[in-house]
């Protein structure tokens, strides 16, 4: 049985201190939609680290697979005109658009 984020977050952490590790590691496990969990570290560390230091804590969280994950930035922008966004195929043009005019951003997925 698969335990709150909050005690994966503390198991961990508790992992990491009878390491050796005196500081906390883990500042929050967050579930995404597709059943995945973003794990952040706390300032000092990252998820290079926790990858690094796999062996401590891979054994309280089953999982297939563990990698860096990249950054990536919500935005919900509000009363923009979208008149040449109405038809069919309108959500992809905007991903387009944002590729296409903003060099090194990508949507994740299709805006909705």
């Amino acid at each position: 049985m698969i335990k709150s984020s909050f005690h994966l977050r503390n198991a961990i952490n508790e992992a990491f201190k009878l390491a050796g590790q005196s500081e906390l590691i883990v500042r929050s496990i967050l579930p995404t939609k597709a059943n995945n969990l973003v794990i952040s570290t706390t300032d000092s560390f990252s998820g290079k680290f926790l990858l690094e230091h796999k062996a401590i804590w891979e054994t309280i969280i089953p999982y297939k697979e563990a990698k860096l994950d990249q950054p990536h930035y919500k935005v919900a922008i509000h009363g923009v005109p979208i008149e040449d966004f109405k038809g069919p195929n309108g959500l992809e043009l905007i991903a387009e658009e944002i590729t296409e005019y903003n060099r090194g951003i990508y949507p994740i997925e299709t805006p909705h």
